[in-house]
């Protein structure tokens, strides 16, 4: 097993997950155009000890967390802080799995992602993204599998054992294909995410009437992570 990347002491942990795809988009342009072309994102839990009102204390890190080294760290703060964003210095080296991300190809990404809303497709590092027929209206969305980082956190908790999603996930196999999001509504659950990890292929089912809430939102995430790679 590879040995586990060191964060340095004094380095940037920046929460974005609130952010939506838009004003996502918008904070990684803003990051290239203050000259980072580059960024870490991590792709497992972790905790670590950072300074909060003067005093050292532990936190949970999850996955997806931007991570800024420490030469770099207050001029990222100055950016994070532009959108509100959760931001933590840490106090000494910690081991956290991260992965390089490049913030203005990524953002070239997403403002591809949004463009194409309706219907496309789209080329992500070495994944073909297909954004589909609408799918259906929903009051939540489940994870009920993932790409290379788990989407649990993001996406919020649902019963897995719930009928609907099991019967949801288990029938929305088809072929190479299987269910990563399903969406639950009214009039029950579908997928709206599937994958083909042999031939690297997505299909996205944008919500048809109604809303998802948070739909483009794990979207965005979810191209974040395949951009990033596998963390194996």
């Amino acid at each position: 097993m590879p040995e586990m990347p060191r964060v340095p002491r004094s380095s940037l942990l920046v929460e974005a997950f609130s952010l939506e795809t838009q004003v996502f988009t918008s904070f990684l342009e803003q990051l290239s155009g203050s000259g980072f072309e580059e960024l870490y994102v991590t792709r497992r839990p972790g905790y670590t000890y950072v300074v909060v009102n003067g005093e050292v204390v532990q936190v949970a890190v999850a996955p997806f967390t931007l991570v800024f080294p420490p030469d770099r760290s207050e001029q990222a703060g100055a950016v994070a802080g532009r959108y509100g964003l959760p931001r933590y210095v840490t106090h000494k080296d910690t081991w956290l799995e991260y992965s390089l991300v490049n913030a203005s190809s990524l953002a070239s990404t997403l403002r591809g992602l949004l463009s194409i809303r309706e219907q496309g497709v789209l080329k992500v590092s070495d994944w073909l993204v297909t954004v589909s027929s609408p799918g259906p209206a929903c009051g939540e969305l489940v994870a009920v599998g993932q790409v290379y980082t788990s989407l649990g956190g993001l996406v919020g908790h649902h019963d897995l054992f719930d009928p609907a999603v099991r019967e949801a996930s288990s029938e929305g196999r088809e072929g190479c294909f299987t269910p990563v999001i399903v969406a639950v509504g009214p009039g029950g659950a579908e997928p709206v995410v599937q994958a083909c990890f042999e031939e690297r292929k997505m299909v996205v089912k944008p919500p048809g009437t109604g809303e998802c809430p948070g739909f483009w939102r794990i979207i965005h995430w979810l191209l974040i992570d395949v951009s990033a790679g596998s963390a194996d």
